[in-house]
């Protein structure tokens, strides 16, 4: 097999639909060198914010009612604090604004809406409805629960910004420098989701049973480049979530060099649209497991196998976050459903949750499991 450095262009090389824009600053590895960029990154944004009024002459808020989709940078999510998160630009436009509307109401929405959470991809597979609505039958049904749904990463945005009182999020290292910033709160761990590697059952790769991912993304890598007949794709996401940043992270860990690369191809979908289209067009994708369940339970992928599945690396853990600068009576009642997240009541809901459909697999493990049981499995199964 001959040489192929990862980040060149070869005849018909795959093509990895998703957002080809490389952000080196936002990839790097939390860490010092990391650390050092967002200080410089946020000591020239608050100046510029400085200028603007954000501190002596802030701007009275009262009666500002924020628009559907807001600008990530507009000075009304800074009221509370500066952070570095409002600043990332990855040259899509549904990435550069954050959704305030309610997507759902948990409970009777005719009842007092009592705080509002956020979540992205995990909010679609229904866990979070489940949660809430057994946490408002708790108290007698007499509330309900607003989801706003935002990428992980502008949940946190949203919950800097007061417009959700708790974040569910998947990023750790962002929830880390949020922390950092002395505005945010990691309550509790809430579940682990998990990346897989999933593809036509026809297998054009050759993919071998067991291979672990970074030597399977070698080997579709390697084998597109030389197999000019065989064109094949690798489809991921590429809406800037957690799911487009993990995927990010395997490359390098596999070290592939994808900033200069000329088989990626931005799109903008989301993981679970991004997931039927790569079934319909018969390619290979790196999906978190409960997407790929929920599709694979509702009929919509069925040409499509679990090739690699397992690891450390592939863990994405889901915690819950709140603004510790937010003091109010949603606020308070948030940061309380947020602890009784990781109660053994929750959790075993979190345990259950998917074994009552058809493929009766969970769909996720809980925070204090990291890697599901054998018989749980879905490599060469599903």
């Amino acid at each position: 097999m001959a040489a192929v450095h990862y980040g060149q262009a070869c005849p018909m090389s795959p093509l990895w639909y998703g957002d080809a824009i490389s952000r080196p600053f936002h990839l790097m590895e939390y860490g010092p060198e990391k650390q050092a960029a967002l200080d410089d990154f946020i000591a020239r944004r608050i100046t510029a914010e400085d200028v603007l009024g954000h501190n002596t002459l802030a701007p009275d808020w009262t009666n500002f009612a924020p628009a559907e989709r807001l600008a990530i940078n507009h000075p009304w999510i800074s009221r509370y604090a500066s952070s570095a998160l409002r600043f990332f630009d990855h040259g899509i436009k549904m990435c550069n604004t954050i959704s305030t509307q309610d997507h759902e109401i948990y409970g009777d929405d005719r009842s007092p809406m009592l705080f509002r959470i956020g979540s992205g991809n995990a909010g679609y597979t229904g866990i979070f409805k489940v949660l809430c609505e057994r946490y408002i039958h708790l108290h007698n049904d007499i509330f309900s629960i607003g989801m706003v749904r935002n990428m992980s990463r502008h949940s946190q945005v949203a919950l800097l910004a007061d417009v959700i009182q708790v974040a569910l999020t998947q990023e750790p290292h962002n929830e880390d420098m949020a922390i950092g910033e002395g505005w945010c709160e990691r309550v509790c761990p809430v579940f682990n989701d998990h990346s897989i590697l999933c593809g036509p059952a026809s297998n054009p790769a050759g993919l071998e049973a067991g291979l672990p991912m970074e030597k399977a993304l070698q080997t579709m890598v390697l084998r597109g480049c030389e197999q000019v007949s065989n064109r094949l794709l690798l489809y991921p996401n590429g809406n800037g979530s957690s799911s487009f940043f993990k995927k990010h992270q395997l490359w390098s860990s596999a070290g592939i060099d994808t900033s200069n690369a000329k088989w990626t191809k931005g799109t903008g979908l989301s993981p679970h649209a991004a997931l039927q289209k790569a079934a319909g067009r018969g390619v290979y994708m790196m999906p978190d497991r409960a997407t790929y369940l929920m599709a694979k339970d509702g009929g919509l992928i069925p040409t499509m196998k679990v090739y690699v599945e397992g690891g450390q690396d592939l863990i994405n853990p889901c915690s819950a976050l709140v603004n510790k600068l937010v003091d109010t009576p949603a606020s308070r009642a948030a940061a309380i459903f947020a602890r009784w997240l990781g109660t053994t009541e929750a959790q075993e809901i979190i345990r259950c949750y998917g074994k009552d459909r058809p493929y009766a697999k969970p769909l996720y493990t809980v925070a204090t499991q990291g890697e599901f049981e054998d018989a749980e499995r879905l490599a060469g199964k599903l």
